[in-house]
């Protein structure tokens, strides 16, 4: 293989004649792949996209560079509605307008999206499932911070269901269930049914899940002194922060979207953010916020740290 030839080839193609996206698309495959250089390869997929804006995959590539490039949620929303006829063609392009949605705040829209389109399963769509969970789950804390309690628990409830239009099935570990457990044991303490509230936080705990440390483990440990069982929660947050204190290249991938390779920079701020939230879970309220806003310095993305942090009084 000589990809540094191909590059070569390709570049002369495209001096000669630039009308054509698969050379530009190529080119931006391999400058991000073989050169590293992330600003090169979204410069010449942008004008593959300029070639042809009738192709839906160079929209859905473009915008993965255009995430790997820091670039804004709001522009690259903005570029993908403006062709929302084009995009409507892939359900993996369509999949970015839904993420975008989430990370952007727009819950109702990707609520709507996911009610209403039909997902195939294509390699990298289980990132599907979380932006669904995180779509519920986020609104359902907005709601209930507006005080619109037994909507929020309502949320937080359908964040359990697996619509059949998603494709998803029950995950054999568990996925997200002691997460989501501990918000309708939530949502039911904020409506005053304390019983129901014990018996979800009684599933959060009991819940089968990964064996990797992720931010699941905060959830377990929540559960646990929900649950009177003290000792085990601040093991599991010692735990917890322990991992999060390794180097980054020995993580799990556990918050990667849509089946793509993470940055040192995302990982970094993963455990960053898994820090946080032992931090929290010990009630040690500064060093979480010094760990959340840590990570937003190195992945703005993460929704999940912005809303922590803001959570913190």
């Amino acid at each position: 293989h000589q990809p540094e030839e191909a590059i070569k080839e390709w570049e002369k193609s495209r001096d000669l004649d630039g009308t054509f996206a698969i050379v530009h698309r190529n080119l931006a495959i391999s400058y991000e792949q073989v050169e590293k250089d992330i600003p090169k390869a979204i410069s010449s997929m942008e004008s593959a996209v300029e070639c042809n804006s009738n192709d839906p995959r160079l929209f859905y590539e473009l915008d993965l560079l255009y995430e790997k490039g820091v670039v804004s949620a709001a522009k690259r929303l903005s570029l993908l509605e403006a062709h929302r006829d084009t995009v409507e063609q892939r359900d993996d392009a369509m999949s970015r307008i839904v993420l975008l949605y989430v990370q952007t705040a727009r819950y109702d829209e990707a609520i709507q999206l996911l009610a209403t389109r039909h997902f195939h399963v294509w390699e990298g769509s289980r990132g599907l499932r979380d932006a669904y969970v995180d779509a519920y789950l986020m609104r359902g804390l907005d709601r209930s911070a507006a005080g619109q309690f037994q909507e929020a628990l309502e949320d937080y409830q359908k964040a359990l269901q697996f619509p059949f239009n998603l494709e998803n099935a029950w995950p054999y570990r568990g996925g997200r269930t002691a997460e989501i457990f501990c918000f309708i044991a939530a949502g039911y303490e904020a409506l005053g049914e304390e019983e129901k509230a014990r018996e979800f936080y009684r599933k959060a705990v009991e819940a089968k899940q990964r064996m990797e440390w992720s931010h699941l483990r905060y959830y377990q440990a929540a559960a646990l002194r929900k649950v009177g069982r003290e000792d085990e929660a601040e093991e599991l947050l010692d735990g917890l922060l322990e991992f999060a204190s390794t180097e980054v290249g020995s993580s799990v991938g556990f918050f990667s979207k849509f089946g793509e390779k993470e940055s040192l920079n995302v990982r970094k701020a993963r455990n960053h953010y898994l820090s946080g939230l032992a931090y929290l879970g010990k009630g040690m309220e500064e060093e979480a916020r010094a760990e959340f806003t840590e990570s937003l310095s190195l992945d703005s993305r993460n929704v999940w740290a912005r809303i922590q942090l803001s959570r913190i009084t």
